[in-house]
C-alpha cells in the first residue's frame, strides 16, 4: 500500500511509456525492411538472379538492420515484462489504495496498457504477412509462424497487465473509461479468443481445415496475383490469426474474463460490449475450452451481467446458438452459483417476446427440458443452497407470459412440462417461491389452452 500511495505506479508508468516509445521505433524499422524485402524478392523474380547484384547488397543491409531491430525488440520485451511485473506487484494493495492510484493517473495510462496488450497480436499479424509473402509450400507453415511469433516476455507482460486491469475494473469510477478506451475491448476480446482450440490437440487439422498437402501453408502455392489470390491471402490470414488467445497464458485469459465481468456490471457498458465483435462468443468459448472451473464460473457471471442489457434494450442472445449451447452446459454444472447465473441469463433473455420463441424452438425444446429438470429436482440436499430451481420456475412463468402464440403452444405441447409443474406443487421439499411460480404458470396455461391443443 505504501509504494502505491507514494507514487510507485506513476514512476513505473513513466518508464513503461519510454520503453514502449523505443519499441515503436524498432517495430517501424522492421515493417519497412519487410516491405522492402518483399519488393526485392519481386524484382529478383522478374529480372533474374544474374541482374540482382546491387539489390543483393541492399538486401544484406536490410538484413543487418532487421537483425539489429530484432535484438532491440528482444531487449524491449524483457524491459516491458519486468516493468509490468513490478506494476502488478505494486498494485497488490487494498481497494482504497488502488482507487487512489486510479484517481491520480488512471485515464492517462490506459493507452499504455492497451499498447502492451496489442503488441503480441501485432507481431502475430506481421508474422502471418511474412509467411504469406514467402508462399512456402509447407503444410502448417502459417501455424508455426503464429506459434513462434509471441515471446515468453510478451506473454508475461500481457498476463501482468490483465491482472492490473482486473484490479482497476473493481473501481466504480474506472469501469466506463476502461470500456470507452480505444482498443481496450478489441484486444481483451483477442486474448480470450480460443476459436481454434481443437487445432492444438494431437492429430487435429491445421488452419486450412484439412490435413495433408491441401492445408495451411501448402495452400499458399499458386497465388501469384489477381483478385482471387488477394482474397485467398485474406482468408488464410484471418484463419491464422483466429484463436490467437491460445498463445496467451491461462492466467491472462482468466484475468481478462474477470475484467470483462466487472465492466459488464455497469449498465452503461453492456450494449457497447455486446456490439464488440467476438466478445460474447469468446466468453462462451471459455466455458467449453478452459480446463479450470474458475474461468467457467466467471464466464457464467459475465454472460449474466451482459444479458441484463439496459433500460431500453433486451439483448437478443437467443439468436446465437453458441450462447444457448453454453447456457445449457452451465445449467448442468455442479456449482450452484453457476447454475443460477445460467438460469438468470435465460430469464433476462426471455423478457423479449421474440426471444421466447427462439428459446422454445431451440433444438425442439431442449432449453425447456433443461428448465423442467431443474424445477423438478426435489432434492432436500440441494434445496437449502440452490437458487437455480426457483429461478428456473420463474423463467418458465416468464416465457408463458409471451404474447406470441407459438411460444405458449410449444410450451403446452412440450412433453412433461405441465405434469412437472403439477407434481412440483405437491413436493415435500418444494419452497414457497417455486410453488408460487408453478401455480402461476399453470393458471396462465389454463387461460390459453383450448381443446384440441
Amino acid at each position: 500500500d505504501a509504494e502505491l500511495r507514494e507514487g510507485g505506479a506513476f514512476v513505473l508508468y513513466h518508464k513503461l511509456g519510454l520503453v514502449l516509445r523505443l519499441s515503436r521505433s524498432g517495430e517501424s524499422v522492421m515493417d519497412e525492411n519487410s516491405n522492402d524485402g518483399a519488393m526485392d524478392i519481386t524484382k529478383k523474380g522478374l529480372l533474374g538472379a544474374h541482374n540482382a547484384g546491387p539489390s543483393h547488397y541492399l538486401s544484406y543491409q536490410q538484413s543487418l538492420a532487421n537483425s539489429l531491430a530484432v535484438q532491440q525488440q528482444t531487449e524491449c520485451d524483457k524491459e516491458i515484462a519486468m516493468i509490468c511485473s513490478c506494476l502488478e506487484m505494486v498494485h497488490r494493495a487494498n481497494p482504497d489504495a488502488i482507487a487512489q492510484a486510479w484517481d491520480e493517473c488512471g485515464t492517462e495510462i490506459l493507452p499504455l496498457l492497451v499498447h502492451v496488450l496489442e503488441r503480441p497480436f501485432q507481431k502475430i499479424e506481421r508474422a502471418v504477412r511474412m509467411a504469406l509473402r514467402e508462399q512456402a509450400n509447407v503444410p502448417g507453415s502459417l501455424e508455426r509462424a503464429v506459434a513462434m511469433a509471441v515471446t515468453r516476455d510478451q506473454k508475461l507482460a500481457v498476463q501482468k497487465v490483465t491482472k492490473v486491469l482486473a484490479m482497476y475494473s473493481l473501481v466504480p469510477e474506472a469501469k466506463k473509461p476502461m470500456c470507452e478506451c480505444t482498443g481496450m475491448l478489441r484486444w481483451l476480446t483477442r486474448i480470450i479468443d480460443t476459436h481454434n482450440y481443437n487445432r492444438v490437440k494431437p492429430g487435429a487439422p491445421v488452419f486450412g481445415g484439412t490435413t495433408g498437402a491441401s492445408s495451411g501453408g501448402a495452400s499458399l502455392s499458386g497465388m501469384d496475383g489477381g483478385e482471387d489470390a488477394k482474397a485467398k491471402r485474406l482468408e488464410l490470414a484471418a484463419r491464422a490469426t483466429s484463436g490467437s488467445g491460445l498463445y496467451m497464458t491461462e492466467a491472462a485469459r482468466f484475468n481478462t474474463i474477470a475484467t470483462l465481468t466487472n465492466l459488464a456490471a455497469l449498465e452503461a457498458n453492456r450494449m457497447s460490449m455486446l456490439h464488440e465483435a467476438g466478445l460474447l462468443d469468446n466468453i462462451c468459448r471459455a466455458v467449453h475450452n478452459e480446463r479450470s472451473d474458475v474461468p467457467k464460473q466467471c464466464s457464467a457471471l459475465a454472460i449474466m451481467n451482459l444479458s441484463n442489457g439496459d433500460m431500453d434494450h433486451v439483448p437478443e442472445m437467443a439468436r446465437n446458438d453458441l450462447v444457448l449451447e453454453t447456457l445449457l452446459k452451465l445449467m448442468k454444472e455442479e456449482n450452484p452459483e453457476t447454475r443460477r447465473n445460467a438460469v438468470v441469463t435465460i430469464f433476462n433473455v426471455a423478457c423479449s417476446d421474440q426471444n421466447t420463441v427462439r428459446l422454445a424452438r431451440y433444438r425442439d425444446g431442449t432449453i425447456l427440458e433443461a428448465l423442467i429438470e431443474l424445477v423438478g429436482s426435489d432434492d432436500p440436499v440441494l434445496r437449502t443452497h440452490d437458487e437455480a430451481r426457483a429461478n428456473a420456475a420463474e423463467t418458465i412463468f416468464n416465457m408463458s407470459c409471451s404474447e406470441i402464440s407459438e411460444t405458449t403452444d410449444r410450451m403446452a405441447n412440450h412433453a412433461g412440462l405441465l405434469e412437472c409443474l403439477a407434481v412440483t406443487l405437491r413436493g415435500e421439499h418444494t419452497g414457497l417461491e417455486v410453488k408460487m411460480y408453478c401455480s402461476a404458470t399453470l393458471r396462465r396455461m389454463a387461460e390459453l389452452i383450448k381443446h384440441p391443443m
